[in-house]
């Protein structure tokens, strides 16, 4: 009996050991198959997250350049800021670009191009900036390799003292390496109207390092260096400047009044001759005479 019922005992416990075991494995294997879809779906959560945040990267540091640019100019560019993006991908291209670059365009837009910079020209001239304006713009829905209409268009702004816009475009040309005495210039001119002398100062001798003939360039330059006290230097940039135009009374002016602060006798004499030539009736000719006797001088004025 006892026997029996230990065999029974046996049994039983032996059934109960496969059932639990039974049981385990089962919930191991559901357990298991619903992890793997959950971290898989975590995994795959994490790399499009990160996915999207390196495109957001990407994204955010090719339109950094044209925030400024397309905020101000939103209202007439439109669908032009994608098309400057393009152009900011493809600058490469254009690294050696001229001012003088019609060809960029098709032949069969090129003499659309032209018509229209004409018209953009003649009514800047006559004062019409609005109608200037677009027609630039125009030129450069035409052509956003031309570099003739953003130098128009930002010479319009500048004209109309709408100096962030003009410096805009400005700067987005020297963003394309073009490398002109105009837009050196342009940009000298602007600094100088913002009072950021030194700013002008080098963008002056820029201009003149590409094109030293520029007189305009190195009376600016002499005016710039009368404001921060560099009388010699100022001279200097007078006397070169005569040198390309040697009867323009303005220079010669600006020469003698230069050369006597800086105590050149000779010089400030020899300009004053020229000036009384030039211009026989400039009022400041008596005043230049006296200052240049108490500088010691008896030879030419008695």
């Amino acid at each position: 009996m006892y026997i029996l019922l230990i065999i029974i005992g046996i049994i039983g416990l032996g059934g109960l050991v496969f059932i639990i075991s039974s049981k385990l494995h089962s919930l191991s294997l559901i357990d298991v198959e619903k992890a793997t879809p959950k971290s898989k779906k975590v995994k795959e959560a994490i790399i499009a997250s990160r996915f999207k945040r390196i495109l957001d990267e990407k994204s955010q540091k090719s339109k950094t350049f044209f925030k400024n640019f397309s905020e101000n100019f939103k209202h007439h560019f439109d669908k032009t800021v994608d098309k400057l993006m393009q152009l900011e991908a493809k600058s490469s291209e254009v690294l050696n670009t001229k001012v003088d670059n019609l060809n960029s365009a098709p032949v069969k837009e090129k003499s659309k191009l032209a018509e229209l910079l004409e018209e953009a020209q003649k009514l800047s001239k006559e004062a019409d900036w609005k109608l200037a304006e677009g027609k630039y713009i125009e030129a450069i829905k035409l052509d956003q390799k031309n570099v003739e209409a953003y130098m128009g268009l930002g010479r319009l702004y500048a004209g109309n003292n709408k100096t962030n816009e003009a410096r805009q475009i400005f700067e987005f040309l020297l963003k394309l390496k073009v490398e002109s005495p105009e837009l050196y210039l342009d940009i000298a001119n602007l600094a100088w109207e913002e009072n950021n002398l030194d700013e002008a100062k080098i963008y002056y001798l820029k201009a003149l390092s590409v094109d030293g003939t520029r007189a305009i360039a190195r009376i600016n330059l002499g005016l710039i260096f009368t404001e921060l006290g560099d009388k010699v230097s100022a001279a200097q940039q007078f006397k070169a400047a005569l040198e390309l135009d040697n009867k323009n009374p303005r220079y010669l002016d600006l020469l003698v009044e230069s050369s006597i602060q800086i105590g050149e006798e000779e010089l400030a004499a020899h300009a004053l001759n020229s000036l009384e030539q030039a211009n026989p009736e400039n009022e400041k000719i008596k005043e230049f005479k006296k200052r240049i006797r108490k500088m010691g001088s008896q030879k030419v004025y008695t």
